[in-house]
């Protein structure tokens, strides 16, 4: 989870589960990420590659593939940017959102906390960043 360094200081962005060589691979996907996301203004982060928003959306760039991804997960496309959310989170409307982007590389990580759902609106803010600057690595969703 995001962790807050002192009143007003930085959000840390874990760096668990991400890939050796991340700053590199996510240059432009840290570059070309919103000053706004979901109305939710960007603040300070540091840490793992990716940014943070008002009320503990973060983005990462360069973390692993999700654990529980296998060839019969859904996935949601949007924008033709395909997302894995794993299915508790679409069963329970009220939990965190942890989406990861599938078949693209480097992986891209969205968090969206429970009472900012849905995360729909995130997902489209973030097409053009992750198509402009990731790599299609495999099938789009089933």
């Amino acid at each position: 989870m995001v962790l807050l360094a002192g009143c007003g200081g930085p959000v840390t962005l874990p760096s668990d589960g991400i890939v050796p060589d991340a700053a590199q691979a996510c240059r432009g996907v840290v570059a070309d990420l919103p000053d706004e996301l979901s109305d939710q203004p960007r603040v300070e982060a540091d840490g793992a590659p990716g940014a943070a928003y008002d009320g503990g959306i973060t983005v990462r760039c360069g973390v692993r593939e999700p654990a529980a991804l296998d060839p019969f997960s859904t996935c949601q496309t949007v924008n033709d940017i395909d997302w894995y959310v794993p299915e508790s989170a679409i069963e329970d409307t009220g939990a965190d959102v942890v989406a990861t982007t599938i078949a693209r590389t480097p992986y891209v990580e969205l968090v969206v906390p429970g009472d900012l759902r849905p995360p729909a609106a995130a997902f489209a803010q973030l097409t053009d960043v992750v198509a402009d600057n990731t790599r299609r690595i495999g099938p789009a969703c089933r």
